[in-house]
């Protein structure tokens, strides 16, 4: 029992952080373990202790890292498709913190404070080679699939590298972490599209009722009328254009049923993303130093002495990341 302070913190330490099965690599999930947490843990969503997810004040190193519009993580915010535009590579994470009921000194919300730290610094060369991959066929088959079946590709691939240490014992460090994703999801389940038969069937009707097909109408469908009696096409109508729905190609809904949950995609989404602790190239060097004891001239030459070190990994590390990439890029995934 604290005595001294109301504020009640929770801190996982860079071995958990490392080991922690988080989905995507997400380290904002790891907000779920802290007391008082309930909802979707993903991208910084959900309660804490019963506040809103954007009464949640996100900081790395101390620094804001909210989002200005929804005030939510800005770093690993799920963005078209839930699909993180900027994603911070777990290896650079040293560990991950959350305060409730903070004091003054956190300030900015009113639910909770959640921080994390980069791990920048360290008077021993530390680094590591990790790769990740994630394959529907390890998972479970969906239920929403149409009858006989198999599971769409549902892939993510993380791999990258880290490196750290000193140079200047105490006083200057470097760390760099890059990472790259590629990911491939494919929906997992059916709809109901306005095939050629459903659109002949609802000419039909509009026939029997004495209704003529609308010129935007015929439009927007396009080939798909090909169904309809010649006589209920509108002049202008461009029959053969494209229209707003796919009539050719693996995606072509023209040949459906007219029945409910007649189609299900068989294109699958598919992108890649690289990730890394700031940015020169490909390439964030992340530069960390104490003055004590250091003077201006010094100071200076230390900077020039770091520019020197961080555009010599810059190089080796463009080698390093294209070797990995062939080694990555010649393995196949088994595939259900």
């Amino acid at each position: 029992m604290d005595t001294t302070t109301q504020t009640q913190s929770m801190t996982i330490t860079d071995d958990t952080v490392q080991n922690a099965p988080l989905n995507g690599r997400d380290f904002t999930q790891l907000i779920a373990v802290q007391p008082g947490f309930g909802g979707y843990n993903v991208g910084g969503f959900g309660s804490l202790n019963g506040t809103r997810p954007n009464q949640i004040d996100w900081q790395i190193d101390g620094v804001d890292n909210n989002d200005f519009w929804h005030n939510i993580p800005a770093v690993n915010q799920g963005g078209v498709s839930g699909i993180a535009g900027v994603v911070l590579p777990i290896d650079s994470i040293v560990e991950f913190s959350s305060q409730t009921q903070s004091g003054p000194e956190a300030g900015r919300n009113a639910g909770r404070n959640g921080e994390r730290s980069d791990a920048v610094r360290g008077n021993e060369l530390h680094g590591s080679v990790y790769y990740y991959n994630r394959n529907e066929y390890y998972a479970a088959h969906t239920p929403f699939l149409p009858a006989g079946s198999k599971s769409p590709p549902l892939r993510n691939q993380n791999y990258g590298l880290s490196l750290g240490g000193p140079i200047f014992k105490d006083k200057l460090f470097y760390f760099f972490n890059y990472e790259k994703q590629e990911f491939v999801i494919g929906l997992s389940g059916v709809a109901t599209e306005p095939s050629a038969a459903f659109v002949g069937n609802a000419g039909a009707v509009l026939a029997k009722d004495g209704v003529p097909v609308s010129l935007a109408s015929c439009n927007s469908l396009a080939a798909l009328t090909s169904q309809l009696a010649a006589s209920q096409i509108p002049a202008g109508c461009n029959t053969s254009g494209t229209g707003f729905w796919p009539t050719s190609g693996p995606g072509s809904i023209a040949g459906l049923a007219a029945i409910p949950n007649n189609y299900f995609a068989p294109i699958a989404e598919t992108g890649y993303s690289y990730n890394g602790v700031g940015s020169k190239g490909k390439l964030l060097v992340e530069m960390s130093y104490r003055i004590e004891g250091i003077s201006h001239e010094q100071l200076g030459e230390i900077s020039h002495i770091a520019k020197r070190i961080a555009l010599s990994l810059d190089d080796k590390m463009d080698a390093a990341i294209k070797k990995l990439d062939e080694l990555v890029g010649d393995s196949d995934l088994p595939s259900s």
